[in-house]
């Protein structure tokens, strides 16, 4: 069944208080797409953002954002009251994280000292439910407790190392910090598989994101430190990353620790298995960031500045994917399988009939060796005119030289560029492939400003927001036009 979507992240979404929620303005995105015949949802990841605000760096793989709580929603609930919250203005085409970060926690407290006796039943069966809560609620109010500190920097040795003793003090000594984030989590989950249900009934799939590797300043590190290659002392000697590509001439240092695969492997891959069914929860499709590193990934050493010198190494391969499949029935995974595929990579993919993903931008750009045209794409794909690490397409036009132009108007039989933006989206979705996805900043022809994220780079990411009054009935009808004319309703 030929499909089409939008990616637009959580945090992009109109709101009232500075950042998108899961409040109204997230049911009317999906009235919205709708609306528009658009049948997939996809987001980025929606894990609790640490240091950078990245979605990939998060402080758990099972946490949900507390920024996307809306205070609505709270109020609704008897949890929250108007007076609580803010009176000031926020800005409607940004974020400021360091703003949300002291604001949205105030509040949230407030919350909590309002409400959790209101819901303490309900916090004590999410606890059951999800008993990596309780790791990540101690994690978090150590973090509090210790200044923010990573946790290998904690003061503490006998906790930073996980002492039956300690963890047992300090379980009584911060009950009520882990209490507030455990609360945190289980309104979290209540409102995502609220807002995820209600994609479900009106036909539309929520497209999830899983990075491939875990922040060093996390719960599941400090938890599971045997699944990762840390030394004596808890530190990496190789961390991750992938050397040159477009995006960087220095390659992309990530500087996540690397898993210890052998370990893994004795134990079944429990730390993977627990992740993936943690996953399938909250999505109905999961996109495997960084698909390649399954098959070899690439060690920098934890010292580099930068990521020109490294490693590959043979990652788990197929025996990872064989224990998942059998231990997680009907799992709907995307092998993000971009950047530097080797056959082996392939062979992984294919022996499990992942679909992959290619970017329209790239088959026109003489600097990517994709040897494949549009026209070449195979249906078990999912083709985009750019991910949430491109440019947006207009950005991204600006930059070309003439000759490229040229070539590129004449592949879509076009006399001009006054509709490049629509010509090439028409394109991907006109393609073989059976699942064509657009950035939303695309179809509303927005340009370099309006980028997500530039890989390589801190400081200015994440921040892009659509503005309500973008959001409209006219551009629904245009995009379900296009979905008929692509046979993708």
């Amino acid at each position: 069944m030929r499909k089409s979507g939008i990616i637009l992240h959580i945090s992009s979404l109109p709101s009232e208080y500075g950042i998108g929620t899961m409040g109204k303005e997230a049911y009317e995105f999906i009235d919205f797409l709708k609306e528009s015949g658009i049948k997939i949802w996809q987001v980025l990841p929606i894990g609790q953002t640490g240091f950078g605000d990245s979605p990939y760096q998060s402080f758990s793989t099972f946490a949900g954002n507390p920024y996307f709580i809306d205070y609505a929603r709270l109020i609704e609930m008897g949890l929250l009251e108007e007076s609580d919250l803010p009176t000031h203005e926020f800005p409607t085409d940004t974020i400021d994280f360091g703003a949300q970060y002291i604001e949205k926690y105030a509040i949230l407290r407030k919350s909590f000292d309002k409400g959790y006796n209101k819901i303490k039943a309900e916090v004590e069966a999410f606890k059951e439910a999800e008993p990596w809560v309780v790791d990540y609620g101690l994690f978090m109010a150590l973090k509090d407790y210790f200044g923010g500190r990573s946790w290998q920097e904690w003061a503490d040795v006998s906790i930073k190392n996980r002492e039956p003793y300690a963890i047992g003090k300090y379980q009584l000594i911060l009950r009520n910090d882990i209490n507030f984030y455990c609360y945190i989590q289980c309104i979290f989950y209540k409102e995502w598989l609220k807002l995820k249900n209600y994609a479900n009934e009106n036909g539309i799939e929520i497209f999830g994101d899983i990075p491939i590797y875990c922040s060093m300043d996390s719960c599941d590190v400090w938890a599971n430190t045997d699944s990762f290659q840390l030394d004596g002392e808890l530190k990496p000697s190789e961390v991750a990353g992938v050397p040159p590509d477009y995006f960087s001439e220095d390659g992309q240092l990530w500087g996540n620790p690397l898993y210890n695969w052998e370990k893994q492997k004795e134990n079944n891959y429990e730390f993977w298995v627990n992740r993936m069914k943690g996953t399938v929860k909250l999505f109905d499709m999961i996109r495997l960031d960084h698909f390649i590193g399954f098959a070899n990934y690439y060690a920098v050493p934890a010292n580099s500045e930068n990521a020109r010198i490294g490693q590959w190494k043979d990652g788990p391969d197929s025996q990872l994917f064989d224990v998942i499949e059998e231990k997680i029935a009907n799992i709907k995974i995307v092998a993000e399988d971009l950047g530097i595929v080797s056959e082996k990579v392939i062979n992984l993919r294919e022996k499990y009939n992942y679909p992959g993903m290619s970017i329209l931008m790239f088959m026109f750009d003489p600097k990517e060796d994709t040897n494949i045209e549009p026209n070449e794409i195979s249906k078990n794909t999912i083709v985009y005119t750019g991910t949430h690490d491109n440019d947006t397409l207009t950005g991204w036009w600006s930059e070309q030289d003439q000759n490229l132009k040229d070539y590129v108007l004449k592949y879509l039989s076009a006399e001009n560029d006054d509709n490049i933006v629509y010509d090439m989206i028409e394109k991907c979705l006109m393609s073989n492939a059976d699942t064509a996805i657009i950035p939303m900043q695309d179809y509303l022809i927005q340009d370099t400003t309006c980028r997500l994220n530039t890989p390589g780079t801190q400081g200015d990411n994440w921040k892009y927001r659509v503005r309500k009054e973008d959001i409209t009935s006219d551009l629904a009808t245009k995009i379900r036009e296009l979905n008929v004319k692509s046979d993708r309703i």
